[in-house]
């Protein structure tokens, strides 16, 4: 036989204006049902510091609600099951023309059901229904309605086990924007974040938190607000998603919203989200304080925010910040233009946490849209010891007496920053700026001190010393004579410079970028040497050609020991042929005065061998081999 566990609410009249429920549930109502039992494993738990029933099976009663006749219901249910995988019955509405019933898995009746198991979890849920029925004229006498929770088939293993939140039933189905905003009271009630992709709405419809204009602020929203025509007060709040991290409470957060006596306008709200980013420090290089990587924002609607002082807790636990430190070690850091990304640059407003329990940090009188614009950005991080590193970045060329420059980058403690530089006692540049990098330009030679003092008036200093630009000098040798039939070498090498580069031209046009080049032809040669800060020298080396324009032997390979010179010089004068042996040993020699053109037959010689004759002039020798044969 089947058996119906029936909760009744004497309170609970039907109402016939369509704006509210016929039935409505809450943790009171329900509370004060179930404590009227005599059930012993009923318990109540936390749900966004509310104490909601929690059980593990129906408790019954003998009275009826009368909710007459439903030609259109819409169904908002706010749970929290504890088995989530297995089907479970939750409550079933009966009226006169049949039933509603709602379980872990699915909603609705024999002829509509929704299916939303696989979206069903351990985390807070709303569901919202709605359905139309067909009345005939026959069935306009009124049966035994009412609404069994936990239990309404013979099968006990469907009992529910978990918490139930709140039941509204309207006799009516709304347009998309009423249903969400009833949606969005109920979800910020619970903590609940809605994933359909609409604004969350008053109930006036108005967009108390648009998710289209920041899409990637959508995830863990929760909020504070008051809604009169819902009988929500909401004075502290906090993402029931197993990874958010923060709760935000007016005045003090409480052990529960209704220990909180802190007071708001009805219609005003202040909610957040957050970017779907880890919880882990940042490890960005652009930004003087590291941040976690997950961003929140704070959307503010209303008049009792502008002053009202709030509570921010943030779990240690489930962040990857070090749960040891002082308390004034941990920044709550708000970007007050509520940028999307906090912009150190701009208006940033700083809180230091005030306790640190090892677990859980809290962040006193934080006060938010201190600017109107309606909105902030914020984030946690860790206040860093103040470091600077300071070097020059350019010495001092000889372009200009003021060519040096010099850059820094400072990390840690609190932006903005104050940078002074001194050169010896006097101020050459005074910047206040919260970028982490420093340029210095325009430098001269001399000693300079830098300062770099941040928002808490730590200080820090470092030295630099530029030195002028060192000179380039060449010292080659500027004429030179080619050798007949040699290779001329020259070196501009300036020892002991690394700094140094070359460029070697010949009637201007480049033929070496190398220290040291070979010459074979006479000309006009131009070495350039440039250091790395933009000194040069430049010299121009002439080489002469040799003198000595022709010198052969005819033939120079003998077999009766006779042969001819030819020689032909670029003027007249003095000329001496010498003849040795292959051991060095002088044979004989020829002399000639005067001319620029001689043709020489020496006489024969007798003996076979390699012989070397040499030419000598007043300048250069040559020799020459000849073989008897």
């Amino acid at each position: 036989m089947k058996r119906h566990l029936l909760f009744s609410f004497l309170l609970i009249t039907f109402i016939v204006h369509a704006q509210k429920p016929v039935i409505h549930l809450n943790e009171e109502s329900l509370k004060r049902t179930i404590l009227k039992t005599s059930q012993s494993d009923v318990e109540t738990r936390l749900i966004n510091y509310h104490n909601i029933p929690s059980f593990s099976e129906a408790v019954s009663s003998d009275s009826l609600i009368n909710i007459g006749l439903l030609k259109q219901a819409t169904i908002f249910t706010v749970c929290m099951a504890d088995n989530p995988e297995q089907e479970q019955n939750l409550w079933e509405l009966q009226h006169a023309d049949g039933s509603i019933d709602m379980t872990t898995q699915a909603v609705g009746s024999e002829e509509k059901r929704l299916i939303y198991n696989k979206s069903f979890s351990k985390n807070p849920l709303l569901v919202t229904y709605e359905q139309s029925f067909n009345h005939s004229s026959s069935k306009q006498v009124s049966k035994a309605e009412g609404l069994y929770l936990g239990n309404f088939s013979a099968d006990t293993t469907k009992n529910y086990s978990g918490g139930l939140a709140e039941i509204l039933v309207y006799p009516k189905i709304f347009d998309y924007k009423k249903k969400q905003a009833i949606a969005s009271l109920l979800a910020l009630k619970y903590g609940i974040t809605l994933t359909n992709g609409f604004p969350y709405c008053d109930s006036r419809k108005k967009v108390v938190y648009d998710i289209a204009d920041k899409p990637q602020f959508r995830f863990h929203i929760a909020g504070i607000g008051r809604e009169d025509a819902l009988n929500i007060y909401q004075r502290q709040s906090a993402s029931q998603l197993p990874d958010a991290a923060i709760a935000i409470g007016l005045g003090q957060i409480a052990d529960t919203n209704e220990a909180n006596p802190s007071e708001l306008s009805n219609r005003d709200f202040m909610i957040w989200g957050t970017t779907d980013a880890s919880l882990n420090l940042s490890t960005a290089t652009n930004q003087p304080i590291k941040t976690l990587d997950r961003l929140w924002r704070m959307q503010v609607n209303g008049r009792s925010f502008g002053n009202q002082p709030t509570q921010v807790q943030l779990d240690l636990s489930k962040t990857n910040l070090p749960q040891e430190l002082e308390p004034n070690q941990y920044l709550l850091v708000i970007d007050r233009k509520g940028h999307d990304n906090i912009d150190f640059n701009h208006d940033v407003t700083y809180y230091f946490a005030s306790s640190n329990d090892g677990s859980t940090l809290h962040f006193n009188n934080v006060v938010w849209d201190t600017d109107d614009s309606g909105a902030d950005t914020f984030s946690f991080a860790l206040l860093e010891d103040l470091t600077m590193d300071v070097a020059i970045t350019a010495p001092i060329n000889c372009t200009g007496i003021e060519s040096g420059r010099a850059g820094g980058l400072i990390k840690g403690g609190l932006p903005p920053y104050t940078y002074k530089v001194n050169r010896e006692n006097v101020l050459v540049q005074d910047l206040i700026t919260t970028a982490d990098s420093l340029s210095i330009d325009h430098l001269s030679a001399g000693t300079y001190t830098v300062l770099a003092t941040d928002r808490l008036q730590n200080t820090l200093s470092a030295t630099l010393t530029l030195e002028g630009p060192q000179p380039v000098t060449l010292t080659l040798v500027q004429e030179h004579q080619l050798k007949f039939e040699q290779t001329l070498t020259l070196d501009a090498t300036i020892p002991n410079r690394n700094d140094i580069t070359y460029q070697w031209s010949l009637n201007n046009e480049v033929i070496s970028d190398e220290a040291t080049i070979d010459i074979t032809e006479a000309g006009l040669y131009t070495i350039t040497a440039t250091s790395d800060t933009g000194c040069t020298d430049t010299l121009e080396i002439k080489v002469n050609p040799s003198n000595i324009l022709e010198y052969t032997l005819y033939p120079n390979s003998t077999s009766d020991g006779n042969y001819s010179i030819n020689i032909l010089l670029d003027q007249p004068q003095d000329i001496v042929v010498e003849v040795y042996d292959l051991t060095g040993k002088y044979i004989y020699n020829i002399k000639s005065k005067n001319k620029n053109t001689y043709l020489l037959n020496p006489r024969h010689l007798k003996t076979s061998g390699i012989y070397d004759v040499i030419l000598k002039t007043a300048d250069e020798t040559v020799s020459h081999k000849l073989i008897v044969e």
